[in-house]
């Protein structure tokens, strides 16, 4: 059972729709993050707005885990896709992958750098969404929006990839559908503190295809987030 929802957007575009949806909403300023307390039909909600980055959200995760101790953690935003995947389309995520921790010799290799008592590193490891909720919202998502809802891997690290190799190798070789900035810093926090996550994008960009940034899609896709709320 969900009792507190934890939902975060990097920018306050990107969590603009809920707090206008909120009730009773109270905001708390904690070590510079901003977290939005409140409710959404009856549903305990807290916003997050942990800035651009893996590192800020990181922190903001942590904080928000402590202090709100959420049964779920959302996170949303916009993302550059990858491949044949269009402005307006959404991906959920199966799994979030590192697409900043890599290995270069004669060869770009995605890589995960462990202790030895971890085993040393590993390639391209990913991290899973929860089962049941990415199932949910994808059978949601796919009955109730006009454009396509894919599921499958979200490549996270803190760059604009522009590069059109790079970007077919990942998608090639990783099958990552699309990039964002923060969301592998969200899977690692909550995989490590046991915390059910779930990572939805909606695309804005495709270096590939040539379209153009257009950041206005994060406001249509929190609407839909919002009306799955409102239906869990």
């Amino acid at each position: 059972m969900i009792n507190t929802i934890l939902i975060q957007g990097a920018m306050l575009k990107e969590i603009q729709i809920f707090l206008n949806n909120m009730n009773n909403a109270e905001c708390k300023n904690i070590n510079g993050y901003n977290f939005y307390i409140g409710n959404i039909n009856n549903k305990k909600v807290v916003i997050s707005e942990t800035k651009i980055g893996i590192i800020n959200t990181s922190v903001a995760t942590i904080l928000g885990l402590n202090l709100f101790k959420p049964d779920l953690v959302l996170n949303q935003g916009c993302a550059g896709g990858y491949g044949n995947i269009k402005t307006g389309d959404i991906v959920i995520a199966s799994d979030v992958i590192n697409i900043n921790s890599y290995e270069y010799e004669n060869e770009y290799k995605l890589k995960t750098f462990k202790t030895d008592a971890d085993g040393g590193d590993i390639e391209g490891e990913m991290i899973t969404s929860d089962g049941k909720y990415s199932d949910s919202i994808y059978n949601y998502l796919s009955k109730t929006y006009d454009k396509n809802v894919i599921k499958g891997i979200l490549g996270s690290g803190d760059c604009w990839n522009k590069n059109i190799d790079k970007i077919n190798y990942l998608n090639n070789k990783y099958n990552v559908l699309c990039e964002d900035m923060e969301s592998i810093a969200t899977f690692r926090v909550c995989r490590d503190n046991n915390v059910k996550v779930l990572g939805v994008r909606i695309i804005s960009n495709n270096e590939v295809l040539g379209l153009q940034y257009d950041s206005s899609v994060v406001y249509r896709l929190q609407e839909l987030i919002l009306e799955y709320i409102k239906n869990m």
